[in-house]
């Protein structure tokens, strides 16, 4: 992959008909034998198309931990595909993400089909 200024990911379904939700995606400049230096930051812009509200965001994938409960997640109920949340690192940030990890404290509520993109 080369680099790229914006990381989207995109969601085609969960393992729950009923909700889906993420705890935290890490992206990495490393191979997936090293996973270390995750190139998320406060700083990026974060958007969604879908979350439960306030407290759901897609920002919560990024926040840096793996806490469970509400504003430590991004969930939706009842969703509708594709579900996709994107991240800009913002301009001259450009990233080469070798690996990444998404993370669900409930597996029966974690994405069961996605793709990572990368765009200019």
């Amino acid at each position: 992959m080369a680099a790229y200024r914006y990381f989207k990911l995109n969601c085609t379904d969960s393992v729950s008909a009923g909700a889906f939700m993420i705890n935290e995606i890490e992206l990495y400049e490393t191979p997936s034998s090293a996973h270390s230096g995750d190139i998320t930051t406060s700083g990026m812009t974060v958007t969604d198309n879908q979350n439960y509200g306030a407290g759901y965001e897609g920002s919560k994938a990024f926040n840096n931990s793996f806490a469970t409960g509400v504003g430590n997640r991004w969930q939706k109920n009842g969703q509708s595909y594709p579900i996709w949340v994107k991240i800009d690192l913002g301009s001259g940030n450009e990233k080469e993400v070798l690996s990444y990890s998404v993370m669900a404290d409930d597996g029966s509520y974690a994405p069961k089909d996605w793709t990572l993109q990368g765009s200019d």
